[in-house]
């Protein structure tokens, strides 16, 4: 269904957004329309990308949150990545220029989205008067594929750990920390279960035993590395 969204919402998750550096916010609107945007409104739980189904360009969170799937071979679901307000997801499917997802994408709380075509970023002949923010718009988009590349790279040094625990902890030393030290899990145990690609209950069990070990300790959502795992 079509958004209510209200403009001061989205701007403020467009400035968080890396595509959106260096633009000055009176040229947000030129640059959705220059790449044919279109916000939808999604519900808890709503399916946004069945697998193999037609994509939808480039989606940027402007509200609420969003979990990619894969399958393994048992056809078991397997978290790839969530995203939150202002963050972009599905650049790597409408980079390859695929017509039918390769994921599953679902909202995990009522999120509005807003869809893009970053396919014209590479068809100078359609910039006319935005040539300099397509410039703009291009090397942002680089920048935001080196990073997506360098994430997908730590995902896949944590998933070959053999141990439970060096799993957890590599996840953990790749999270944002507050002034204290902490880090606030950015999902739910089960969630985070999919995402590291194990048990729910192995998990639990072993965060308790790294607590009880002084390698982390809890309060909450909240976790703080107190050693390494040494």
């Amino acid at each position: 269904m079509q958004s209510v969204i209200s403009k001061k919402s989205y701007t403020e998750a467009l400035k968080k957004c890396i595509l959106f550096e260096n633009i000055p916010r009176e040229n947000y609107d030129a640059v959705i329309a220059f790449l044919n945007g279109n916000i939808k409104h999604y519900y808890k739980d709503e399916t946004i990308a069945h697998i193999d189904s037609t994509y939808q360009s480039v989606g940027l969170v402007l509200s609420g949150e969003v979990e990619i799937y894969l399958y393994n071979a048992d056809y078991e679901r397997v978290a790839v990545n969530r995203f939150s307000c202002g963050q972009l997801f599905g650049e790597y499917t409408a980079d390859l220029g695929l017509k039918e997802s390769p994921v599953e994408v679902i909202a995990m709380n009522e999120c509005d989205i807003l869809f893009m075509d970053l396919s014209i970023l590479y068809h100078p002949e359609q910039f006319g008067e935005h040539r300099e923010l397509a410039a703009i718009l291009s090397a942002n988009y680089i920048h935001n594929l080196k990073l997506k590349n360098m994430h997908l790279s730590i995902k896949v040094r944590i998933l070959s750990q053999k141990s439970l625990r060096n799993r957890i902890y590599l996840f953990l030393c790749i999270c944002e920390r507050d002034e204290q030290g902490y880090i606030t899990l950015p999902f739910s145990k089960t969630a985070l279960a999919e995402h590291l690609a194990v048990n729910r209950s192995a998990l639990s069990r072993e965060l308790g035993r790294m607590q009880k070990d002084g390698v982390i300790t809890m309060e909450g959502k909240k976790i703080k590395i107190i050693r390494t795992t040494a």
